[in-house]
C-alpha cells in the first residue's frame, strides 16, 4: 500500500486510467482494482487501507475519469475495461468522498452507467445495480441520482432487465 500513499501515483494513475491507448486504461483500471481492494480474490475490501486509498483516489479525480470510460464506446477499450470501471465506480460510492463525487456529477454518472450495463458482464451488471441502488436509495439515497435515473430514458427498464437476468447470481 506504500504506493497508494504517494499523491503524485494517485493523480497519475489518474490520467493514466483517462488515457485514450487501450492497454494504458486497462493496465491503470487493473491498478485501480488493486489498489481501492476490489480484486475478487482478496478480501480486503473494506479493510481501512482499501477505504483509505478510495477516499484519496476520490479527491484525486478518479469518478470523472471512470465516468469518461464508462461512456466510451466499446471499440475504445479492452473488454473488460468497461466492467472494470462499473466495479471502481460501485467501490468509490462505499466512501463519502466517491459518493460526492458521483452524486456531484449525477446525471453524467448515471448515464454512463445505464448505458453500459447492459453491455458487461453479470459481475459487472450486479455492480451496476448496486451501484444505482447505493445511490438512489441507501441511507435515503441522494435525491439528485434518483432524479437522473428517473429522467433518464428507459432505466427502470434496464434495471429491470439486468435483475432479472441475474437474479440467479444474488
Amino acid at each position: 500500500m506504500l504506493i497508494a500513499e504517494k499523491l503524485d501515483l494517485m493523480a497519475g494513475l489518474v490520467r493514466l486510467i483517462g488515457e485514450c491507448d487501450k492497454e494504458a486504461v486497462e493496465v491503470g483500471l487493473q491498478c485501480l482494482m488493486e489498489l481501492i481492494g476490489c480484486d475478487p480474490s482478496a478480501s480486503s475490501s473494506t479493510s481501512l487501507s482499501a477505504r483509505k486509498v478510495r477516499t484519496d483516489m476520490a479527491r484525486a479525480g478518479i469518478v470523472p475519469t471512470l465516468t469518461l470510460v464508462l461512456e466510451r464506446d466499446a471499440e475504445e477499450l479492452l473488454m473488460p475495461a468497461g466492467e472494470r470501471a462499473m466495479r471502481a465506480m460501485e467501490a468509490m460510492a462505499e466512501c463519502a468522498e466517491g459518493r460526492a463525487a458521483i452524486c456531484a456529477e449525477s446525471k453524467r454518472c448515471v448515464e454512463a452507467v445505464l448505458g453500459k450495463m447492459m453491455k458487461v458482464r453479470n459481475e459487472g451488471k450486479l455492480a451496476a445495480v448496486a451501484l444505482l441502488w447505493s445511490l438512489c436509495c441507501a441511507g435515503c439515497g441522494d435525491r439528485r441520482a434518483r432524479e437522473a435515473v428517473a429522467g433518464s430514458k428507459g432505466a427502470m427498464a434496464k434495471i429491470l432487465m439486468v435483475m432479472q437476468g441475474i437474479a440467479h447470481l444474488w
